[in-house]
């Protein structure tokens, strides 16, 4: 990754620079690129968040379907067809 290179760079520019003018340049530059960093490293943060969610709703899913599979497969009594119906609802509402 270049930017926390780059903002090193601009940082060690600053320290060496005497120009107040160039100096204030500096600033701006390494201030936005410390908000690009900062700004990548919460996008980072945030995509693992969401492969953590997709994983769980995948494995929801696995879970869902086997239920569902099982009322297809095997010949159940009513009350106990109604209650794996009563659990399938309730995990895809928990999509919703």
């Amino acid at each position: 990754m270049l930017f926390p290179k780059d903002l090193d760079a601009l940082k060690v520019r600053r320290k060496h620079e005497s120009d107040e003018a160039f100096q204030k340049e500096l600033d701006r530059a390494i201030e936005t690129k410390q908000k690009q960093l900062d700004a990548m490293l919460a996008l980072g943060d945030r995509m693992k968040q969401a492969e953590l969610q997709l994983t769980q709703s995948l494995a929801a899913l696995a879970t869902i379907d086997s239920q569902v599979q099982l009322i297809e497969v095997q010949d159940v009594d009513s009350g106990k067809s109604e209650r794996i119906q009563v659990d399938i609802r309730e995990q895809v509402n928990r999509f919703e």
